[in-house]
């Protein structure tokens, strides 16, 4: 993996994210970082979901959902908006937050198994240009809570990516094992035995400069 993309996604995020050549940035960048720790040698699917996605009765124009799939399994979704200058606007995140959650009750009833979805957890993230939060969508509960590990924080892509990728190194090794047959001899595997890529946190972007440095009273509004 070229860390220097990841970087020049970022940098387009934090610098005039709303030219039209950006409109799907975040997506992209997300999409570079998630294929550093769900590996398709692992039985991981990345997929991207169609406008409007499954399960959603009505999507934003700026809005976006993708997911990681292992066999019958969706361990985590997440739906971004590329606008930065949407990041403090409550209804924004509230919107996406409905959103995110009808097509995760859709993945948890229709691409699970019947004998098994109930008791699935799922993780979904929002983001909303830089900034992300982390949910988890328990069984049996219709919406979504935040996640234990993050509670209502917002993450911003840089200056929390420890925490980021920590998050997402325990999704994977959460993450069943699956007996599709595109993922035989997949393992669950832990940070410890992970490739040496994704075994600990690496310093994508906490070495580049940018003029989107963002302090704590910089950061939105944490929305419920």
């Amino acid at each position: 993996m070229n860390y220097h993309t990841i970087q020049a996604y970022y940098n387009r995020l934090t610098t005039n994210a709303d030219l039209p050549e950006n409109v799907d940035v975040a997506g992209h960048l997300w999409y570079n970082i998630l294929r550093e720790y769900f590996l398709a040698r692992d039985g991981f699917g990345l997929e991207v979901q169609p406008h409007p996605a499954p399960g959603v009765t009505k999507q934003s124009d700026n809005a976006h959902i993708r997911c990681v799939r292992k066999g019958n399994k969706t361990p985590l979704s997440l739906i971004e908006n590329k606008l930065d200058s949407l990041e403090r606007p409550d209804a924004v995140w509230q919107e996406a937050v409905r959103q995110l959650t009808e097509f995760m009750a859709f993945a948890r009833m229709t691409w699970s198994s019947p004998d098994d979805h109930s008791e699935e957890e799922m993780v979904g993230i929002v983001t909303v240009g830089r900034f992300s939060r982390f949910y988890v969508l328990r069984s049996g509960e219709p919406q979504l809570d935040d996640h234990h590990a993050t509670g209502d924080a917002l993450l911003e892509f840089k200056e929390d990516e420890t925490q980021i990728v920590n998050l997402l190194l325990s999704i994977r090794v959460r993450a069943p094992q699956s007996s599709s047959a595109g993922s035989q001899g997949a393992t669950n595997m832990s940070p410890a035995n992970a490739p040496a890529s994704s075994a600990s946190p690496p310093a994508i972007l906490s070495n580049m400069r940018t003029k989107a440095s963002v302090h704590n009273d910089e950061k939105p509004l944490r929305h419920g």
